[in-house]
């Protein structure tokens, strides 16, 4: 097994995982947290991220051990610099690039800052109704060299970065239902994913900054919208991993809204601890980036 890092800044902390992990099981081997002060974060798909870099770097160096400050590393970032949206053609270029410039045509009117700071990246889906379907992720290359930028300085090379909700749902898939809706809660947002197939296929995330009862809005329209948007489609279970201390009001409160199963994600089938106390919540998006590298 192999030695993977992954690293998650959020508003409300860092965390650092180290995993030893093979295409079959992994083993964490260790995981550090640090509370970070309010605004040395601030998520924003438009404006600076990290006002103070310096004060940011050093809070990430109290996460990651000494000696363990080089080399290739996984990053985790808050779901709000991204946006993800569903987009339909009646057929597409060969060449990637040619596909990219159809999509910033198609959602310019959507995208707040200038097409040439627009980082793009796309997947095809399974095509349906004689149309192209494509899961397109859109975000600020200078919001995203913002985090790139402090754990470069630092002596880290960031191999993938992605959203805390994708990588988390990316530790998961494996045992998850080929169909499912997918949530992904803590303090600052939430991320509503939908896998037909095995196969993500929707995805929407909502600032909450806190509050849980806009969780829950958030989380029951969102599921309306795509019921609506697919009412071909039928899904019986709900997965959720949550943050939060109000984790099991959330619960309740979601099995009292869906007419299906809903179950609350714990530790991965497949991660071993070194430690018997658990898998911390806070750790999992750093754990699921660390293991897509």
């Amino acid at each position: 097994m192999g030695l993977k890092r992954g690293l998650n800044i959020s508003p409300s902390g860092v965390t650092w995982a180290e995993i030893k992990a093979d295409d079959l099981s992994g083993q964490i081997t260790q995981t550090e947290s640090v509370p970070i002060a309010k605004g040395l974060v601030l998520p924003s798909f438009v404006n600076e991220n990290i006002p103070d870099k310096d004060a940011l770097k050093s809070e990430i160096l109290k996460a990651i051990p000494a000696g363990k400050r080089k080399g290739d590393i996984a990053l985790s970032i808050p779901d709000e610099l991204v946006r993800i949206s569903l987009v339909d053609f009646d057929e597409i270029p060969e060449k990637r690039e040619e596909v990219e410039k159809l999509i910033l045509w198609r959602l310019k009117k959507t995208i707040p800052i200038p097409l040439e700071m627009v980082k793009l990246d796309y997947i095809q889906l399974e095509n349906g109704e004689g149309m192209v379907k494509l899961l397109v992720a859109v975000a600020s290359s200078a919001v995203i060299r913002e985090y790139e930028n402090v754990v470069r300085e630092i002596g880290l090379r960031p191999r993938l970065v992605d959203i805390a909700s994708i990588n988390t749902l990316m530790m998961y898939q494996k045992q998850l239902p080929r169909d499912a809706y997918f949530i992904y809660l803590n303090n600052s947002a939430v991320g509503v994913a939908v896998l037909l197939n095995g196969e993500l296929t929707f995805f929407r995330s909502k600032i909450i900054n806190g509050d849980l009862s806009l969780a829950e809005k958030e989380v029951l329209s969102t599921l309306m919208y795509y019921r609506t948007k697919a009412s071909h489609i039928s899904i019986d279970n709900l997965y959720i991993c949550m943050t939060i201390k109000e984790a099991d009001t959330m619960i309740e409160k979601l099995k009292n809204a869906f007419d299906g199963q809903v179950v609350q994600l714990t530790q991965p089938e497949f991660l071993q601890l070194d430690a018997a106390s658990g898998m911390p919540a806070e750790t999992l998006p750093a754990t699921g980036a660390a293991l897509r590298v």
